[in-house]
């Protein structure tokens, strides 16, 4: 059976901390009770500040750094799109989303910042 795919764009440091990915967990978790298929693309950083992050078994993306945010891998990584991209990064814009727009068929970006 084929299952939608949704992936999330999120990063923990210790310089911004872990509530990005840990949200992305819980809307994560509950979206593969219900037979997503769940990707995460992040930092390399990401499991060492947040261990309980690569214990879950979603598949992890880990990003190099790159101008782009990580579109290009994550386009190479999935090569055929995602139905969600959620993004949950303050240094992410329109720009990102715009790059991968063809790629996605739904962006959801989440932004506490507005």
């Amino acid at each position: 059976m084929n299952h939608p795919q949704i992936v999330f764009r999120a990063d923990a440091s210790q310089t911004i901390g872990v509530g990005h990915v840990m949200r992305c967990l819980t809307l994560a978790e509950v979206l593969s009770n219900y037979g997503w298929s769940v990707g995460f693309a992040c930092s390399s950083d990401t499991p060492e500040v947040a261990p309980q992050f690569g214990q879950t078994g979603f598949e992890i993306l880990l990003l190099d750094a790159s101008s782009d945010g990580g579109a290009a891998q994550m386009q190479a990584h999935w090569p055929d799109g995602v139905r969600w991209l959620v993004v949950d990064h303050y240094a992410l814009d329109a720009n990102f989303e715009r790059a991968l727009r063809s790629w996605a068929e739904k962006i959801m970006v989440i932004d506490d910042l507005a």
